[in-house]
């Protein structure tokens, strides 16, 4: 499956509602978001959530259901993220931000994902 047949499949468009669910609970202003913008974080964040899994997709299968959550939430983390890339350090008001790494994806949250183990044959 790619990831078109999967934004029209019934499982993407449910991704994409529990996204928008968890930006707005969290106080996000999505209403200059367009479907396709928040598609396209999803789509990075399964891209990464498959990279670190080792994960290959399937005909059926984009990548495994047991990490919905991580892309919600690496989705989350690209959005909050969105006009201050490449933000090494800030200071205001007692807040102090910093993003590590280049990733646009938080590594303490890639690091919950457990990869795939391959067996070489002897």
């Amino acid at each position: 499956m790619d990831f078109e047949e999967y934004k029209k499949s019934s499982e993407g468009t449910n991704l994409l509602s529990r996204l928008k669910r968890a930006l707005t609970a969290r106080g996000f202003d999505i209403t200059d978001f367009s479907d396709n913008v928040l598609f396209d974080e999803i789509e990075n964040a399964i891209y990464s959530v498959n990279d670190r899994r080792h994960f290959t997709p399937t005909a059926n299968k984009l990548f495994e259901n047991k990490y919905k959550g991580i892309v919600i939430r690496l989705c989350i983390c690209s959005v909050a993220k969105m006009g201050a890339e490449g933000e090494i350090i800030h200071s205001e008001n007692g807040i102090y931000r910093s993003y590590s790494g280049a990733s646009e994806h938080p590594s303490d949250i890639l690091d919950e994902i457990v990869p795939l183990a391959r067996m070489k044959s002897i």
